[in-house]
């Protein structure tokens, strides 16, 4: 029916992996849309036309400069900005919650790098600054302004995608193993657990005998500090129901 291009001739990695989500904002059904370059687009459900990209949710750095043989350096880089774990939207503060990464990195050109089928393939390399390490951060992004409401920094990187309750709450993870909840209406964190291992999954919430319950997986990917193998369920308060 209609499609958009973020970023034409993409040199950068910056590719769009954060799922889309589709909602209701001033009354128009819209898409919204976080990408690996710092910021939220938003778009017409039924005609794909670009109503608003947001302000920067990430630190930015030589955004559009060619990677070369000598190395550029790139914020957000390409771990960097909103990758893959899912981002959330609260109809009640209207707000969209970005989990995001600042990671720094030199992006380089191999003009001698030849493709080999059924091997990764990128041309160059992207090598982490070594007195930059990477952190993360919680973005709310007001998608009818396109201003970054708050932010709430984490002193590691995340991976843990985030989750928008009903009872005012954001809930995240880290890769520190920690998970916390949030007060979606200013950022400022109600509630933490150490989970033992890096909480790099998406929490989810269900009813269960009329009590809610946050189950999140600890294992930790790749990138996480700590690795592990459990999934941790919480309860929240009970409502005397």
């Amino acid at each position: 029916r209609w499609y958009v291009q973020h970023i034409p001739h993409d040199l950068w990695d910056y590719d769009i992996p954060n799922p889309p989500i589709l909602a209701r904002v001033g009354g128009r059904k819209v898409v919204m849309h976080a990408g690996k370059d710092g910021w939220m687009y938003m778009m017409d459900a039924a005609t794909g036309a670009t109503i608003r990209r947001s302000d920067a949710f990430v630190p930015q750095e030589n955004m559009w400069v060619p990677p070369d043989a000598k190395g550029i350096l790139m914020r957000p880089g390409i771990f960097g900005g909103a990758n893959w774990p899912p981002s959330s939207f609260s109809p009640q503060t209207g707000l969209m919650y970005i989990p995001a990464r600042d990671r720094v990195n030199m992006a380089t050109v191999n003009e001698s790098a030849e493709f080999e089928a059924g091997k990764l393939f990128t041309g160059g390399s992207f090598p982490a600054i070594r007195d930059r390490p990477p952190t993360g951060l919680l973005a709310a992004v007001d998608p009818a302004t396109g201003k970054v409401k708050w932010q709430a920094p984490t002193p590691t990187w995340t991976w843990s995608g985030t989750l928008a309750t009903a009872g005012g709450l954001v809930f995240m993870g880290e890769s520190n193993g920690w998970i916390r909840a949030y007060d979606a209406t200013d950022g400022k964190v109600l509630w933490s657990f150490f989970c033992g291992a890096g909480v790099d999954g998406s929490p989810v919430t269900y009813e269960l005998d009329g009590r809610q319950y946050i189950a999140v997986p600890a294992g930790g990917i790749r990138y996480a500090q700590l690795k592990g193998n459990a999934i941790l369920i919480f309860a929240l308060p009970s409502t005397g129901r």
